[in-house]
């Protein structure tokens, strides 16, 4: 089984049947793996969720101020400053690290704390009822595209105050991005090549519409963010682009895979799912536990800014490392029965949303989408089952279902 863990580095891998055992296998007897992924650059694979949040929790020694926070679409693709320059490096909040990262994050924090975010359940309910109002009168949809993809993506563009008629051709470029291993969505050649086009789209797009914010304020995050200060300054335009470009991106794969992922657990578990429809009360914990169940993001990137050690293993200055967050959220010492789903588990104190530092800023949002779409199904359909075949899809992004048919009565 360890004679696989080369394989980690390939995104395809993180569907194959092999991938929990391998990590399991890790955790036992190679807790920081060396990684050869590719043939002329690996990295150390940690496993363990405490010397995951060791990693995680000190970004002054294990810094993504290089390469971003997840491994790479590809492993040399900001090795060049005009690449590094291109892809957002030093301006983007994943790739800044120290007194640059907070700032930036108190800069644009508030409209996605706990207080503000609760403010927008009406809303996300509205989102989530005209959802399942556009299929509930077929009895079947394809949940991915019809319903799970949807609402994450609406959310935020609603959030950014982007126009209504922009969001469909937004989600198609947004999907590009982060899928863009997937024949079906690929727009070049190469992966990169697919990433970088639909990249520059977004950019592009965004620009015009800070632009347009700076000359005549709205009241929507683009606008905050376009007016936002750090000190006395204006932030510049550029800082101000990227963030918007990740909010963009961080607003739609996280919770879509979540979403998806989770009505399939809920289909898999009638039990589970029955319960919690007559107890709607514990939807906080069902949500927390889709979200360990699934880890969307299965890893996360960082590089050793000096010589250390972790789990006695020593670490070298400009290494690779790759916190594995899937293998963190079955840990045996952290987690009762870490294989089976537990809607009711209390505490759950998984890292699908990061640690330390660069925990996820869209935390709270995600899990709110979850809860109501989730909630929403439950309430309103009956009788749910796969109506055909499930199509998967992994990407350097994350991990989840591209296609899932579903058949459902009106209750």
């Amino acid at each position: 089984m360890l004679s696989l863990v080369h394989r980690l580095g390939d995104p395809a891998f993180f569907l194959a049947p092999q991938f929990h055992p391998l990590l399991r296998e890790l955790r036992r007897s190679a807790p920081v793996a060396w990684t050869q992924a590719w043939e002329d650059r690996g990295f150390w694979s940690v496993t363990r969720y405490h010397d995951i949040r060791e990693v995680l929790n000190q970004p002054q020694l294990f810094s993504s101020q290089e390469y971003g926070s997840q491994m790479p679409t590809d492993p040399h693709m900001y090795d060049t400053a005009e690449a590094r320059q291109a892809g957002g490096v030093g301006l983007i909040p994943t790739f800044t690290d120290g007194q640059i990262h907070d700032d930036i994050r108190k800069a644009v924090y508030k409209p996605f704390g706990p207080a503000q975010v609760a403010k927008l359940t009406e809303l996300c309910q509205q989102v989530c009822d005209e959802l399942i109002d556009g299929v509930i009168d077929r009895g079947e949809c394809e949940f991915v595209g019809d319903v799970a993809a949807r609402v994450p993506m609406y959310i935020i563009c609603m959030m950014l105050g982007l126009p209504r008629a922009d969001w469909d051709m937004l989600h198609s470029s947004v999907n590009s991005a982060i899928n863009n291993e997937d024949p079906d969505v690929q727009l070049g050649d190469t992966p990169l090549e697919t990433f970088r086009i639909a990249q520059k789209f977004q950019i592009d797009y965004l620009r015009d519409a800070i632009r347009a914010r700076r000359a005549s304020p709205t009241d929507d995050l683009i606008a905050r963010s376009a007016l936002a200060k750090i000190g006395d300054d204006l932030v510049p335009e550029e800082n101000i682009l990227w963030w918007c470009w990740s909010f963009l991106l961080g607003g739609f794969e996280t919770s879509r895979n979540v979403i998806s992922e989770g009505l399939l657990a809920l289909i898999n578990h009638p039990a589970q799912a029955e319960r919690l429809r007559l107890a709607p009360e514990g939807e906080r914990e069902a949500a927390e536990e889709m979200v360990r169940w699934t880890t969307p993001s299965p890893q996360m990137l960082r590089v050793a800014t000096a010589d250390t050690v972790i789990a006695g293993q020593p670490i070298k200055k400009g290494d690779w490392l790759i916190a594995w967050l899937a293998s963190a959220n079955r840990d045996e010492t952290v987690f009762e029965n870490p294989y089976m789903l537990d809607l009711e588990r209390k505490p759950n104190p998984h890292l699908s949303f990061g640690y330390g530092t660069h925990n996820c800023i869209g935390r709270y949002i995600a899990l709110l989408e979850i809860r109501r779409i989730i909630m929403t199904a439950l309430q309103r359909l009956k009788n749910m089952e796969v109506a055909g075949e499930i199509d998967r899809v992994a990407s350097c992004f994350g991990m989840g279902i591209k296609r899932m048919p579903i058949r459902f009565q009106a209750r």
